[in-house]
């Protein structure tokens, strides 16, 4: 039997997002299954037992945690035990901690952006010309700030407990800023971390019109990639499909680059994936042009 609040906390620390914290039980995906959607899922916070209504699989709070977070059996022992005994962690299991020490964006910021994102016919505008949809907008919380003219759109934590940062695009013309770390997340991360595979993009735009199209897609926010971008890539997804940008020699090249690096670290879970002829990158394509790179991809992937 666990004490009040400790499942809750080892699964917070072990990345694990939590979508319903309720009076007896919490709320979780399935990692048995491909449960990508609403969470299929409770643990028990008394006894720390998980049971999958979908799938219908029942497991011990130690072999949910091997499974969800790619954990040895030692791994979570010690990850349970340390929480539950307050022992001095080691650096190991200290890792698992990093993520709460990102700062958090206030909500409130974030929400009134968004509304006048939702208020602002400039702002539904440039959305709309480049195909992204009202529902997309409100479902990754888009924004817009008027004094900047620059569309907003934040990114979250890897488990999606919170906003981290946002990456702000001016609508005329290509300026961007950025505020937070893109390096220790990779947006839309925590509503397709338990897709066997993924398609990784560097712009937020380029993730959503794959997304759009029924692709599970993250992006990194960025030609670079940080070590624990690629940590969590490979530790949620089995194959890794890096869409790569056709840059030219005006820019040296650098989406070729980028996505040849990322290949490098990744090692052979990944493949890279390159747009039609004529198209820089997937803003450039059409709807039938993505549907047909997503089914291309995948089709050549399940002939492998």
């Amino acid at each position: 039997m666990y004490s009040d609040g400790h499942v809750r906390r080892v699964l917070d620390a072990a990345g694990i997002y939590v979508s319903n914290d309720m009076e007896t039980h919490l709320s979780v995906h399935c990692p048995y299954h491909h449960n990508v959607n609403t969470p299929a899922g409770e643990i028990s916070k008394e006894l720390g037992l998980f049971y999958c209504f979908s799938c219908h699989k029942t497991a011990q709070f130690v072999d949910y945690l091997c499974k969800a977070a790619t954990l040895t059996h030692f791994q979570a022992m010690r990850l349970i035990e340390g929480k539950k005994v307050k022992l001095n962690l080691d650096d190991e299991i200290k890792s698992l901690f990093v993520e709460k020490e990102i700062p958090a964006v206030s909500d409130d910021l974030i929400d009134g952006m968004h509304k006048n994102a939702m208020a602002s016919d400039r702002a539904l505008s440039f959305f709309a010309g480049r195909g992204i949809s009202e529902e997309s907008i409100i479902r990754h919380k888009f924004g817009y700030s008027a004094k900047q003219d620059m569309i907003i759109m934040p990114f979250r934590s890897p488990n999606g407990d919170r906003y981290i940062g946002f990456e702000g695009r001016s609508v005329e013309g290509k300026r961007f800023k950025a505020q937070g770390p893109k390096t220790k997340t990779l947006f839309n991360l925590n509503n397709v971390m338990w897709s066997k595979s993924v398609f990784v993009t560097e712009s937020i735009m380029d993730c959503v019109l794959l997304e759009q199209a029924g692709a599970s897609a993250v992006a990194k926010m960025g030609t670079g990639v940080g070590q624990t971008q690629v940590d969590l890539l490979t530790k949620y997804f089995n194959k890794i499909y890096i869409v790569q940008d056709n840059d030219t020699s005006q820019n040296d090249f650098a989406g070729q680059m980028s996505a040849k690096k990322l290949l490098d670290k990744i090692g052979k879970r990944g493949i890279i994936v390159v747009p039609p002829k004529g198209c820089k990158d997937v803003g450039d394509m059409s709807n039938e042009q993505i549907a047909e790179l997503i089914a291309r991809t995948e089709n050549l992937v399940e002939g492998i």
